[in-house]
């Protein structure tokens, strides 16, 4: 604007000149006129020549600029590097530098040449000295330094690279022997590129601590699991020995004291069983590993079962247990059997162990004003007469490993995880889980679910198929071969198959087990997962391998690892089936029963 100005009054100038010298009569007068009318009129014509040369500067200046936002805003840290020295070579070639540059400055100020890029003038090697000049004057706003080369001294530009505040380091251009000072726009092009390469390096480091909390975040899950599937394995293999020696004793016709004791030791382990898998759940459920499946079942006879559950305690409590299910509750329904009844057994369980008078009551409405999807809405409520719950502290018992008070857990024991894992399974399904409580005078856990409806036309196939039939309780001339390194194991597996009349064979390893099959039968191999030397899913593989009868004979996993993850290695390995141990008598006489 300034130089508008300035042009303006040149030309007023230049025009009362031209009109002086028109209108005076004195030659000489009129030459000096025209004199300095001449002189005015260069002077204009220059600096508008210099002026255009400004204003294409400052064009190419604007142009490169966003050329290097364009490299250094693009692309991942793997592709930085190579985009930095593009970008500082494409300055470099603006500013007619010999080469661009970036250091970096350590922990303790001591500077270090992270790029180099040659200009123009091609590839040149960076001077000595330069790092230590960059030491000195990076902290500076700007700073001209000249380095000393073979060529003689050198002109250097340096501008500080700012990160979070902090001076992360500098950028700079090395420029030619005996060249003129530095300009405004190479200046301006410069600190332009040294903020882009600021923030860009923020966002990289934030996408690399971003990535470090991800696996740190990945390794302390697979820590996790890792421990949960050793706990549970060596939880469960003295519990297997306890529930199936307990349940063995039982079969020998004990005393009424000594079945009371049974008993005890019976309720103790599935007390202890409920708690590990408690915990494994919660642990598929944060992992992302539970599928919620969607299958054709009774409702009517899953609501039943999952009362009766609870019947005899109630009965020892002198509590009425009911079950309230409307007309036209339709007895097929679709979705996941499995998680459903382990909610109704969760809300049944609690609501049972914390009423002491009065009862508990199960109840099904149908809701069909919400269909969405076209799937009908369901809504059970588990209403007790029990201790209840305060008003502020509802909504904590949905957190895992908590309980409404301290004393809940030292007068009922418990760990918390049971309505957390609940209401996690409900949000997969796809509902909902809520409570209402009055404390001293009960509660009512709610769950709202969608479940598929199927035609009426399915229904009386489906439960002529699903009618039971007589089970034998006795298999004499089975054969069976348990693969088991554990020697209490192998005892508590022999005896429950010896008690149902099988035959029955220990392999201690695998290698044992490959040996036995080169020279007997079997109807039924049981295979130990985790073993020394040679696990199941291994041994499974090579007993496959060998053709003839072992192609087809069943191999069932009879395993203290109870992860989805071993479960699917179990199916990949050609096995059959899947026990969790403890192992249970009926559990076996199922296995047992589908052979052919």
């Amino acid at each position: 604007m300034k130089t508008l100005y300035r042009r303006t009054y040149m030309m007023v100038v230049l025009a009362i000149l031209v009109a002086g010298a028109w209108l005076v009569d004195s030659p000489v007068t009129r030459l000096a006129l025209a004199g300095l009318a001449g002189g005015l009129t260069f002077a204009l014509i220059y600096s508008r020549g210099t002026a255009m040369d400004s204003l294409g500067r400052n064009l190419d200046a604007e142009r490169t600029q966003n050329q290097v936002l364009e490299l250094l805003l693009r692309g991942n840290l793997t592709s930085f590097q190579m985009n930095l020295e593009r970008a500082l070579r494409t300055a470099a070639g603006f500013a007619r530098a010999r080469a661009g540059f970036v250091c970096k400055l350590e922990n303790a100020g001591k500077p270090h040449l992270m790029a180099w890029a040659a200009g123009a003038a091609g590839s040149i090697a960076p001077p000595r000295g330069l790092e230590d000049i960059v030491g000195a004057a990076a902290a500076q706003i700007e700073q001209r330094k000249v380095v000393r080369s073979s060529d003689g001294p050198v002109p250097v530009l340096l501008v500080p690279v700012t990160d979070a505040g902090e001076t992360w380091g500098a950028i700079g251009l090395y420029g030619r022997h005996g060249e003129k000072p530095w300009t405004q726009p190479e200046i301006q092009l410069l600190r332009v590129v040294a903020g882009v390469i600021g923030a860009a390096f923020g966002r990289h480091r934030a996408e690399l601590a971003t990535q470090q909390a991800l696996d740190e975040a990945h390794a302390s899950n697979e820590a996790k699991s890792r421990f949960l599937a050793n706990m549970s394995h060596e939880i469960r293999t003295p519990l297997n020995c306890i529930v199936g020696l307990s349940e063995h004793l039982d079969d020998l016709q004990p005393t009424r004291e000594q079945g009371h004791c049974l008993e005890l030791i019976r309720h103790s382990g599935d007390v202890l069983l409920q708690i590990i898998n408690d915990i494994l759940d919660l642990s598929r459920i944060e992992a992302g590993g539970i599928t919620i499946a969607s299958e054709e079942f009774d409702l009517h006879r899953l609501l039943n079962n999952t009362t009766g559950m609870f019947n005899t305690r109630a009965v020892d409590k002198g509590l009425n247990l009911d079950i309230d299910l409307p007309e036209g509750l339709p007895t097929r329904v679709r979705g996941d059997e499995t998680r459903l009844g382990q909610i109704l057994t969760n809300l049944l369980g609690n609501a049972v162990k914390f009423t002491q008078e009065g009862g508990v009551c199960l109840s099904v409405t149908e809701c069909p004003a919400c269909r969405p999807g076209g799937a009908p809405r369901y809504r059970f409520d588990v209403t007790d007469s029990g201790i209840g719950i305060a008003d502020e502290k509802l909504e904590r018992v949905f957190e895992s490993f908590t309980q409404a008070d301290a004393s809940t857990t030292r007068l009922y024991g418990g760990t918390g995880l049971g309505l957390a894992i609940s209401r996690s399974l409900a949000e997969l399904m796809g509902g909902t889980l809520t409570a209402a409580s009055l404390e001293g005078r009960g509660s009512v856990f709610s769950l709202h679910l969608s479940l598929g409806a199927v035609e009426s036309g399915a229904d009386a196939a489906i439960e002529t198929e699903d009618l039971p039939t007589e089970t034998p309780v006795r298999f004499p001339g089975r054969r069976v071969l348990v693969v088991e390194d554990d020697r209490l194991n192998q005892m508590v597996a022999g005896k429950i198959l010896r008690s149902l009349d099988c035959e029955v064979e220990i392999a201690e390893d695998g290698a044992t087990a490959l040996d036995l099959v080169t020279w007997q039968e079997f109807d039924l191999v049981l295979m130990d997962y985790m073993m020394p030397g040679m696990d199941g899913p291994e041994t499974t593989r090579r007993l496959r391998l060998l053709g003839g009868w072992l192609a087809d004979v069943a191999i069932v996993a009879l395993t203290a690892n109870a992860l989805d993850t071993h479960q699917k290695a179990c199916v990949e390995a050609g096995m059959d089936g899947f026990l969790t141990k403890p192992i249970r008598k009926k559990d076996l006489v199922g296995v047992l029963a589908s052979l052919p």
